[in-house]
């Protein structure tokens, strides 16, 4: 018997309308297309997924341009340091990689 238990629990994890389907089969409420009301949500999932998606990738996309940009201002603050600029001057050329990088 736990078994059968387990194995419900199972395929219920898979199918997050599972227990929902059960339920309404059980009452069999006439008019009610079960099918439609699963088939719209899952639609509704997969357009959310598709839209959190789109945002995740954007936002890698500027966390890594933010990145280069920032790598890119460390770099032209080091070689300016290692030219043997006074400090006035590297401070001037680290705001404006600073400017750069902000945007």
């Amino acid at each position: 018997m736990a078994k059968s238990t387990k194995d419900d629990a199972n395929q219920s994890a898979g199918n997050p309308f599972a227990e929902l389907s059960k339920m309404y089969e059980q009452f069999q409420v006439p008019g009610l297309d079960l099918a439609a009301i699963a088939d719209a949500r899952r639609k509704d999932v997969d357009a959310l997924v598709q839209a959190n998606k789109a945002v995740y990738d954007g936002m890698q996309a500027l966390a890594a341009k933010q990145a280069e940009m920032f790598r890119q201002a460390m770099a032209d603050i080091q070689r300016s340091w290692h030219r043997g600029h006074q400090p006035c001057c590297a401070n001037r050329t680290g705001a404006q990689g600073l400017r750069k990088s902000i945007g």
